[in-house]
């Protein structure tokens, strides 16, 4: 009797235990993709910002719990986007920092101190476990490029990453004054400008890319290495690092854009105006302005002008080492859930829904498909497209815009392929000896660069200036200490010239 007691109470545990199993299987088994990687992650946030260079679209927020809801069902983590105006990123990081807000995972264009490489978390190992697909998208050389101390602290973004600078035109003005020669240099774009004052429009001829910016902003042939001004000539190939402003290309620059101003071709106070050159162009108010040149340019600015544009290319593609870590993307040290951030960063730079989404808007709402595959606005007057592509981690995924052709992304990798690359990229100045001097040299810097930069400050009188004015703040210094870096640096790296 004893033994049929204890053999019925065993089955009754084997039961017990039986049923809590397959109740949990039942459970599990009914839950939803994202429920399930919830329980993985447990209920996690991610604060991710998105910097706008001339306004944050209207359906920013809409789009942020777009991509909220995407992330959480892919992933079981839950993103806050962040929108942030890039003439306003100071004031915004400070009042969020205030308030205890944090980012997690960032664009590098964000800027200091985020981008400080004391605040970047190194991604190797990650890459590994949690980073697969990014993996598989680069080389180890592309992925060299966002690397301080051996250590990948950056991941470079795939987009247009090759620099050209050119002008953008209004077609219409083109056919009335008969030009059909593109400019394809200054001098050519200055001989132009001439043929156009014979017409007498009324409406300035060029700009820089913001009234409120120097042209070259939007034009330069030179290889930045360090601050202050500290470049490589001649697209890098130079062979010894100089301060910009006492080349003689710097002073031809200013004087042409002197040169312009005083024939009234630029904008009425031109360095004032907080607006895009765009809308200036869409007003009525402006021919064309500077900006970087890439396969689909003319496409992109006239939307944003609501004329047809032309480009002409100034300068020949090159590949700079800021290109690839500019508009790349990184982890903070601080972040909590680093893994979790590497999950994300993987799903952004493999998954075209999320850059879609990124990019135009929410499909259905901001843009639709066309019958060639095309993404188009549904609302061309208030469209989400945000002309910052590039920002995204990886813009190759993104349907064509528009008038684009099927083909824009195998354009952009050809021209990034064609891009010059000089023997000297990779090198940087590290002016931690010359910290001194490189403060007082960006003092007067501040002082003057602007005002010749925008043809507001005669040449004639003001570079002198300048350059006396540098001399006194530490240039020759700084200039000595940065060739002898360049000279190690040549070097510790002599097969980058026979490659």
């Amino acid at each position: 009797m004893k033994r049929k007691k204890k053999y019925l109470i065993f089955c009754i545990v084997i039961l017990l235990i039986f049923s809590g199993i397959t109740i949990q299987f039942l459970l599990t088994s009914n839950m939803t993709k994202s429920e399930k990687k919830e329980e993985v992650h447990g209920n996690i946030t991610l604060n991710v910002p998105f910097v706008f260079w001339t306004s944050i679209p209207e359906d920013f927020e809409k789009v942020g719990k777009e991509f909220d809801r995407l992330t959480e069902e892919e992933l079981g983590i839950h993103v806050n986007l962040i929108g942030i105006l890039s003439s306003a990123k100071n004031a915004t990081v400070t009042m969020m920092r205030n308030e205890g807000i944090s980012f997690d995972v960032f664009p590098n264009i964000l800027g200091a101190p985020f981008s400080d490489h004391e605040n970047l978390l190194p991604l190797d190992e990650l890459l590994k476990t949690n980073g697969k697909g990014i993996l598989e998208l680069f080389s180890e050389e592309e992925l060299s490029l966002g690397k301080i101390d051996g250590k990948i602290l950056k991941l470079p973004n795939k987009g247009d990453v090759a620099e050209s600078s050119c002008v953008v035109i209004r077609k219409d003005i083109l056919e009335k004054c008969g030009i059909t020669k593109k400019a394809s240099s200054i001098e050519e774009l200055d001989k132009i400008l001439n043929q156009i004052s014979n017409l007498e429009l009324e409406m300035a001829f060029i700009a820089p890319s913001r009234p409120d910016r120097s042209f070259l902003n939007r034009y330069y042939t030179w290889l930045p290495v360090g601050s202050a001004g500290l470049c490589l000539m001649n697209y890098g190939d130079d062979h010894s690092p100089q301060i910009l402003y006492k080349t003689e290309e710097y002073k031809n620059l200013v004087t042409f854009f002197y040169k312009w101003k005083q024939n009234g071709w630029l904008p009425d106070q031109c360095f004032l105006q907080d607006i895009p050159s765009s809308d200036l162009v869409k007003n009525q108010e402006l021919l064309g302005y500077f900006c970087h040149y890439k396969p689909g340019v003319d496409t992109q600015e006239s939307m944003k002008c609501g004329y047809d544009m032309e480009a002409w290319i100034l300068t020949k593609p090159f590949l700079t080492s800021a290109d690839k870590t500019t508009c790349s993307w990184s982890i903070s040290r601080f972040c909590e859930y680093p893994k979790e951030a590497m999950e994300l960063l993987n799903f952004m730079y493999t998954s075209q829904e999320a850059m879609n989404l990124l990019n135009y808007g929410v499909e259905g709402e901001n843009y639709q498909i066309d019958e060639r595959g095309n993404a188009i606005p549904i609302d061309k007057e208030k469209t989400y497209y945000s002309s910052v592509g590039w920002e995204v981690p990886n813009q190759y995924l993104c349907l064509p815009w528009g008038k684009d052709s099927a083909d824009i992304w195998q354009k952009t990798q050809e021209f990034n392929d064609i891009a010059y690359r000089s023997d000297n990229l990779g090198f940087q100045f590290d002016g931690t000896s010359c910290k001194n001097e490189l403060s007082a040299m960006q003092k007067v810097i501040d002082q003057y660069a602007f005002g010749l930069e925008t043809g507001n400050l005669e040449p004639q009188k003001y570079l002198p200036e300048f350059l006396e004015a540098l001399y006194d703040a530490g240039m020759e210094k700084v200039e000595k200490e940065a060739q002898q870096q360049y000279k190690r640096w040549r070097k510790e790296n002599e097969y980058i010239g026979s490659r």
